[in-house]
C-alpha cells in the first residue's frame, strides 16, 4: 500500500505521495495542495495496479516521434512500395507536424477528435468536385481539384459522372504520391526542349560528334515531331515513324534520329512534363557492319609509291592513327630516340571548317612507329622549328584529300591500274590495315588497343574480331607442337 506525507514549502504545506509500482521499484509524486487531493490520486493509483492498467510516468514521457520511427521503419519492410509510400506520406505531412513532438501523457481524447475533424474539413477543401454542364452534345461533366501548389485546375468533357470520378480519384493518388504531372505542362513543344537538349550536348561533345545531331535534328526530326507537344507523343506513333524510316534510310540515320527525339522525351520526363517516356521501347533496326579492306605490306608500299604523300600514307599505315591526329603532330610531339608520337592534337574538318582540339576520346596516348619510317619522320622534320606540324608545310593543318579526286583517290586509281586486284581504299582504311598488320605480326590485343586509342580492349575485339579467326588454328597448331616436344605418341590409343 501506499502513503501520503505532508512537507512544507514557502507557498504553504504540501503533500507527497508514495507507491510501489508493479515491478517493486518505489515512486511517488509531489505537489498536492490536500491531503484529500492526495489520497485520491493514490486511490487511482492502487486502483490501476490492481486492474492491471498502470501506467508509468516516466514512460508516458516518450513522444509520438519516438515510436513512430519504429513503427514506419517496420511498415515500410512489410508493405508494398506503393502503400509503404503512402503511410510515410502521411506521417510527414500529416501527423507529424501536430503529434510528433508531443509526450504521450500529453495526448487526450478530445485533442485527437478535434484535429480529425480539422483534418477531415481539410481533406473536404482539397479534394475535388464533380459538376455537370450542358453542351449541344447533351449533359457533360467537369472535375475540379487543386493542384500541390493549392491552385485550382480542372478537366472538362466527362461524358459521365462515373468517368469524371474515376479520373479525379486518379488525380488525388498521384497527387498523394508525389507523382502529380500537371497537365499544363505537357503542353510544352518538342523544338522547346530540343534547343536546351542540343545546347547540353554542345557543351560535352567535339564539333565532329555534334555536327550529325544537328544534321540529324533539321532534317528528320524537327519537320515530323518539333510542332507536337510532348504530352500529345503516343508511342504508336514513334513506331510508326520508325518504320516508315527504316524504309528509306540506313540504320545509322534512323538510330540517331530515334535516339534525339528519345532523348528530348527523356528531358519532359524527368522535368515532371510527361509520366513516361513514349518513345521508350521501339525496337530500332541493326547496323550493318561495313566490309572492312586491309592491304599487305605489298599493296601498302604501292600505294605509297603512286601517291604525292608517301610518308602520310606509310605513317598512317603503320601506326593506326587517324587522319586529324596524324595531320596534328607536331615536333615536339616525337621522341626520335624511343620512335614514338606523344598522340596530342586532333584536326578535324567539320562542314568547311576546320576544328582543332584533344583526340577523340580526350586522352592523348603514345604510339611507336617501325625503324624504317625513321628516315621519313627525319625528312619531315627538316628546317622545321619545335611548334611546326611534321606534315604538310609546317604552319597550315593537311585537309582531308576529297574522296573523288584528291591526291589519295588518284594514288588508289593508280595503283589499281596497275594491280587491278587493288581495292578501294580511304585514307581511313589504313587504320584498319594498321591494325591487322600488327595482329599479324604477333601483337597482342591490349597492345593494338592502345596503339588505336580504343576504350577498352573488348571494343577492339568486337571491331576486329575477324582478324582473330587465324588465331584458333594456331592455338591448335600450337598445341600440336607442344605435345610433340613432350616426346609423347603421335595419336591417342581409344579403347
Amino acid at each position: 500500500m501506499g502513503s501520503v506525507h505532508e512537507y512544507s514549502t514557502v507557498h504553504g504545506g504540501r503533500f507527497l505521495v508514495r507507491y510501489k509500482k508493479p515491478d517493486g521499484v518505489h515512486a511517488g509524486r509531489r505537489g498536492f495542495l490536500s491531503r484529500a487531493d492526495a489520497s485520491s490520486y493514490l486511490g487511482f493509483i492502487e486502483s490501476s495496479i490492481a486492474r492491471g492498467r498502470y501506467v508509468d510516468p516516466m514512460t508516458a514521457r516518450v513522444t509520438v516521434g519516438d515510436l513512430a520511427s519504429g513503427w514506419v521503419g517496420f511498415q515500410t519492410a512489410v508493405l508494398r512500395p506503393s502503400s509503404a509510400r503512402s503511410l510515410e506520406s502521411a506521417w510527414r505531412v500529416h501527423v507529424a507536424p501536430t503529434w510528433g513532438s508531443r509526450p504521450l501523457a500529453e495526448i487526450t481524447h478530445s485533442g485527437v477528435r478535434a484535429w480529425v475533424a480539422e483534418l477531415a474539413g481539410s481533406a473536404d477543401r482539397r479534394m475535388g468536385s464533380i459538376h455537370p454542364y450542358q453542351t449541344s452534345n447533351g449533359k457533360r461533366y467537369v472535375a475540379r481539384y487543386r493542384k500541390p501548389d493549392n491552385s485550382q485546375a480542372g478537366k472538362r468533357g466527362f461524358k459521365t459522372k462515373r468517368e469524371a470520378e474515376l479520373w479525379l480519384a486518379s488525380v488525388e493518388v498521384s497527387k498523394s504520391q508525389n507523382d502529380y504531372v500537371d497537365p499544363t505542362d505537357s503542353h510544352a513543344l518538342i523544338a522547346e526542349l530540343a534547343d536546351v537538349w542540343l545546347q547540353d550536348q554542345a557543351a560535352v561533345l567535339k564539333p565532329s560528334a555534334m555536327h550529325p545531331l544537328e544534321s540529324s535534328w533539321r532534317i528528320h526530326v524537327n519537320p515530323k515531331w518539333g510542332w507536337r507537344e510532348v504530352g500529345s507523343i503516343r508511342h504508336s506513333e514513334v513506331r510508326a515513324w520508325v518504320t516508315e524510316m527504316t524504309a528509306v534510310r540506313g540504320a545509322v540515320t534512323v538510330i540517331r534520329a530515334y535516339g534525339i527525339l528519345a532523348s528530348v522525351l527523356d528531358i519532359a520526363v524527368r522535368d515532371r512534363r510527361i509520366r513516361e517516356n513514349p518513345a521508350r521501347g521501339v525496337r530500332l533496326p541493326k547496323k550493318k557492319p561495313k566490309p572492312r579492306v586491309y592491304l599487305s605490306h605489298m599493296q601498302v608500299h604501292e600505294l605509297a609509291e603512286q601517291s604525292s604523300h608517301p610518308e602520310v600514307v606509310y605513317f598512317l599505315a603503320y601506326t593506326g592513327l587517324r587522319w586529324g591526329e596524324v595531320t596534328g603532330l607536331r615536333l615536339r610531339h616525337i621522341d626520335l630516340a624511343r620512335r614514338r608520337v606523344q598522340v596530342q592534337e586532333n584536326a578535324v574538318l567539320v562542314n568547311g571548317t576546320l576544328h582543332v582540339g584533344t583526340p577523340k576520346s580526350h586522352v592523348s596516348r603514345s604510339v611507336p612507329y617501325p625503324d624504317f619510317l625513321e628516315p621519313l619522320v627525319q625528312a619531315c622534320m627538316n628546317g622545321k622549328r619545335r611548334d611546326h606540324l611534321l606534315f604538310g608545310d609546317g604552319t597550315n593543318h593537311m585537309l582531308l584529300p576529297n574522296s573523288r579526286d584528291g591526291w589519295f583517290a588518284a594514288a588508289v586509281r593508280r595503283a589499281q591500274k596497275r594491280d587491278p586486284n587493288f581495292p578501294k581504299v580511304s585514307p581511313h582504311d589504313l587504320r584498319h590495315t594498321a591494325a591487322s598488320l600488327a595482329i599479324s605480326a604477333g601483337a597482342n590485343v591490349k597492345a593494338v588497343q592502345r596503339m588505336l586509342g580504343h576504350a577498352s580492349a573488348s571494343m577492339t575485339l568486337d571491331t576486329y574480331a575477324d582478324l582473330f579467326d587465324d588465331d584458333l588454328d594456331l592455338v591448335a597448331n600450337a598445341l600440336g607442337r607442344a605435345r610433340r616436344a613432350a616426346s609423347l605418341p603421335g595419336a591417342p590409343m581409344i579403347l
